[in-house]
């Protein structure tokens, strides 16, 4: 989720201050590279958002990360999908070597 400005009274614990570096549209989505401290980040939300925010290359914006405490890690390449329908990727992991 990405905002043009800090978001307060939520729940989601990881806001980050970063750039948008470059924008790939795609069908009904986007998918927005953001700079952040020397990371990049993906960040897909729709076409529509892309356009009610206005965002370009240059554009400062807060990402906001929303996930569940993971305990015992692993490492991207050998997480596992949870069960029962949910869908978490390796991707979820890798957020939290990002963070931390």
């Amino acid at each position: 989720m990405l905002a043009l400005t800090r978001p307060e009274g939520i729940s989601a614990n990881n806001v980050l201050s970063a750039s948008v570096a470059a924008i790939r549209e795609d069908g009904a989505n986007a998918d927005v590279q953001l700079r952040l401290n020397g990371a990049l980040l993906i960040a897909r939300i729709t076409r529509r958002s892309l356009e009610r925010l206005g965002l370009k290359p240059g554009t400062s914006v807060f990402a906001l990360i929303k996930s569940v405490t993971v305990g015992g890690a692993k490492r991207a390449e050998t997480a596992q999908p949870l069960s029962r329908g949910t869908r978490r990727s390796a991707f979820s992991y890798r957020i939290a070597f990002i963070c931390a």
